[in-house]
């Protein structure tokens, strides 16, 4: 199956696996998205918009849903990396979070288009920084640095970190804890593909790059290196998962293959 197609799912193929309300955020979404989502595509060719993914954020059907959303309803902040359509923030808002402390950034703005597709550029509060993530700590500096760099008690790292090899996701994460408040208990969360193997793969479709996809014990064991390198100390809470728990059906990860899992994790800082 090929992930690039956006017309390899449609939004009906969605409705009879079962995702009887896919419009969760406002009542006349439904076909009437389909402009917006090619759209979407247009601007980056991300398998979660092309497979329709983003209608039904699975971060909410995550085991720290309940906590990130207890921290947000308390104040706290969040920075959301890779954030595309902003769907997560909002997904957040619906179920009581204030968007005043959210932040979302990503290396291309498709938030403008969120607000066309979600009808809520006068209520949706979150900030939006466009830049590169392995532009934060460079001597030049970076957007996101210079708004978050050091402020945010949570990131969430969802869907960012399986796109690439194993020292690229170590780099990102140290990235990560720049961003964050230098103390006991600010945390990275998300949620990624990985393995039952824990090994590194060929991307495909005309890549040459690769992907490191992570068992529990070897997300554990990166953030343990990190912590050496970065004179630091963490603790991580990571759980598998089959994929069907986030509403994904066998078409939307199939092209992955049979070993894959989805991983979900909180990482704190002691």
């Amino acid at each position: 199956m090929n992930q690039d197609s956006p017309e390899e799912l449609s939004l009906q193929d969605l409705l009879e696996a079962g995702k009887k309300d896919v419009p969760w955020y406002q009542a006349d979404m439904g076909d009437n998205l389909k402009p917006e989502r090619d759209r979407a595509y247009s601007i980056r060719a991300y398998a979660c918009i092309g497979l329709w993914a983003f209608l039904d954020p699975a971060i909410s059907h995550t085991f720290f849903y309940p906590d990130l959303l207890d921290h947000l309803k308390q104040g706290h902040s969040l920075l959301d990396m890779g954030c595309c359509l902003g769907q997560d923030l909002r997904r957040l808002v619906v179920d009581g979070a204030p968007s005043e402390n959210m932040y979302g950034a990503d290396m291309v703005n498709f938030w403008d288009l969120g607000y066309e597709m979600f009808h809520d550029r006068e209520k949706f509060k979150a900030r939006f920084l466009e830049g590169d993530l392995f532009s934060v700590g460079d001597a030049a500096g970076s957007r996101i640095e210079e708004a978050a760099g050091g402020r945010m008690d949570m990131v969430n790292s969802s869907h960012v970190l399986h796109l690439f090899n194993y020292s690229t996701q170590l780099e990102a994460c140290k990235k990560f804890t720049v961003l964050l408040k230098p103390v006991p208990g600010a945390m990275v969360i998300g949620l990624q593909i990985g393995s039952t193997r824990g090994y590194e793969r060929p991307v495909g479709f005309g890549s040459k790059e690769t992907q490191f996809l992570h068992t529990p014990e070897s997300f554990e064991r990166m953030w343990r290196r990190l912590g050496e390198e970065t004179g630091t100390k963490w603790h991580v809470d990571s759980r598998m998962v089959r994929l069907s728990n986030w509403r994904l059906n066998r078409k939307q990860w199939e092209y992955i293959g049979e070993d894959a899992r989805g991983l979900e994790y909180i990482v704190r800082r002691l």
